[in-house]
């Protein structure tokens, strides 16, 4: 693992731009009538800050604690001298009224990171008091973990300020919030995820900002959670983001993910991941859907937005109806989107996430004529041996058994597979977009480069968190049990499906072409000669798309068509022609 720091991250030129971008986003809290010279930031040593305000009446008063300030804080009489990370808070009061909305700055002293900054500035006591202190365990506490009744469980929000800083020191935004304890079982560890919300009585109904450079269209966020990386806490850091990433560029849903430095009033609280939060909120800021024009259904029947009428539907036909009957198979397919539905499954099969089908399984639609269900990525914290699992397992029986227990797979979780597996359509596509996956995005080399380029992003952060929550330092064995993972996982899918599909082998399907690409089966193989290898009896379609300026003449077979069916039987090769 020596290498890592090494490797070539592709966020180096995406950072520059994005800081730039960023500035069109700079929340208007900033325009506030009371200023802080020089602004907040990031300095090498100490820094004299001079605040002023435009009533010249107005008297100023301030905080060094996190806490928003009142009559009873400092008084502003002159430069003060930031010698260490602060949050600096201030206000005007007039008349013992306030004069200006708290204006709230981070500056840090002689702090460096490569990844972006979050600093919290949150009363200490409502945190932090032993008794009351949202953080804390309380009078109330279990001795046993995960501690129920401590106040970490209890229904608590804090109104905070929240300030985002790029990559290189760019200010991002700052915003009013509330915050609350997130997570379930990782609520335990000292290192606890946080929930940020955005409301009017905060001073913004919600955050605009594109949080996630890889999606710089997605701007505008309720609520999204600094998460502790759960049930991963104080290992390779980086499960559940890998795992759910993998799939980005599929039609397949999931929470977005940036590591990032969280300060809590001057602090270092450690490395964190920014993500999004799966609940109706989440579609409105992706999709612009609305909470009562949504559907959403979390594990067997938790309905967190509207009804569960319409997916009662779905799966009362699959259960009365013979699926390998051509007209049954088509009416499905009008009520899920069916190549959502396997990737997700793909996805989960490959990590070997046994904390899932009966957990961590969510499904949504937009509340309209035509829209169809779709399955939702999450918390996949227990893959990739995670919990010691047999990288060898054989995943696909798994999620097929009619008669697995309460969990992790009862019949209701597995249904929609098994039953829709009886057809041979989707049987074929089920398989032939696994094997390209696993020629592909799920080969040894796509989830290696995945990793390499996680940790290469992490790698100067590990040292100080783990010695700010006492870890192990067993963070790049942790990297090697991914990698160790990804070396082999693809050829034991490979076998198990041959297993459970009694399929006649694989044979190797060769594309050779330049001036292009071919899709195969709707899948981009993001290269203009592509191997991979599929089994043998299935089905595939092949789609040459030009490069821009270029035209597909045909295939080297003499086939006019762009898309064509092919029946694999053995080693084949095809060369896209294109001029």
């Amino acid at each position: 693992m020596k290498n890592i720091k090494s490797i070539p991250s592709l966020f180096c030129i995406r950072a520059i731009i994005f800081a730039i971008f960023t500035l069109f986003y700079a929340s208007s809290a900033h325009c506030s009538p009371l200023s802080f010279t020089p602004a907040s930031g990031f300095y090498s040593s100490m820094v004299e800050v001079k605040i002023s305000i435009k009533d010249p009446q107005a008297v100023i008063y301030y905080s060094t604690d996190g806490s928003a300030p009142t009559m009873s804080s400092h008084i502003y009489n002159g430069a003060i001298q930031v010698n260490s990370t602060t949050v600096l808070r201030a206000v005007g009061f007039k008349n013992d009224k306030a004069t200006s909305p708290v204006n709230t700055g981070t500056y840090f002293i002689g702090e460096k990171t490569s990844l972006p900054v979050v600093s919290i500035g949150v009363d200490p006591k409502s945190m932090f008091d032993p008794v009351k202190g949202m953080y804390m365990m309380g009078p109330d506490a279990s001795k046993e973990k995960p501690y129920y009744g401590a106040n970490f469980w209890k229904k608590m929000e804090l109104p905070i300020n929240v300030e985002l800083f790029e990559p290189g020191g760019a200010a991002g935004f700052t915003s009013g919030a509330g915050m609350k304890i997130a997570g379930n079982f990782s609520r335990q560890f000292p290192k606890k995820s946080l929930s940020i919300y955005f409301k009017k009585k905060y001073g913004t109904s919600k955050l605009k900002y594109p949080l996630f450079p890889d999606f710089p269209k997605v701007t505008k966020f309720k609520v999204f959670i600094l998460r502790n990386n759960g049930n991963n806490y104080g290992r390779a850091m980086m499960r559940d983001g890998l795992a759910s990433s993998l799939t980005k560029g599929l039609e397949v849903d999931y929470q977005k993910f940036r590591p990032c430095v969280v300060f809590i009033n001057g602090k270092y609280w450690g490395l964190y991941n920014i993500r999004e939060k799966s609940t109706a909120r989440y579609f409105k800021s992706n999709y612009n859907v609305k909470k009562k024009n949504l559907d959403l259904i979390k594990k067997m029947a938790i309905v967190q937005a509207g009804d569960a009428a319409a997916y009662n539907n779905l799966t009362g036909y699959l259960e009365t109806n013979d699926m390998r009957k051509e007209r049954h198979y088509k009416h499905i397919s009008n009520m899920m989107d069916i190549d959502n539905f396997i990737d997700y499954n793909l996805l989960e099969l490959y990590i070997v996430n046994t904390d899932w089908p009966g957990n961590n399984n969510k499904r949504w639609r937009e509340r309209k004529p035509g829209a169809k269900w779709r399955w939702f990525i999450f918390d996949c914290d227990a893959g990739f041996e995670a919990w010691q699992q047999d990288l060898a397992k054989d995943m696909i029986t798994f999620a097929t058994d009619p008669d697995g227990p309460g969990y992790p797979n009862p019949p209701w979780s597995t249904l929609v597979l098994r039953k829709l597996l009886k057809n041979k359509d989707f049987r074929n596509r089920f398989i032939s977009r696994a094997a390209t996956h696993l020629n592909t995005r799920f080969s040894k080399t796509g989830v290696h480069k995945r990793i390499d380029e996680i940790a290469a992003m992490i790698y100067d952060e590990i040292p100080r968190d783990y010695d700010r929550w006492n870890y192990k330092d067993e963070w790049e064995d942790e990297v090697d049990i991914l990698k160790g993972f990804a070396s082999e996982r693809a050829d034991y899918m490979f076998l198990n499906f041959a297993r459970y599909f009694k399929t006649n082998g694989t044979a190797k399907l060769k594309i050779e072409g330049t001036g292009g690409r071919v899709f195969i089966d709707g899948l981009d193989t993001g290269k203009s000669r592509y191997s991979g290898k599929y089994f043998k009896g299935t089905r595939l379609t092949l789609k040459a798309i030009p490069y821009r300026g270029k035209k597909f003449l045909k295939w080297s077979d003499g086939i006019a068509q762009a898309e064509r069916v092919i029946d694999i039987t053995g080693d084949v090769g095809y060369t896209p022609i294109f001029q």
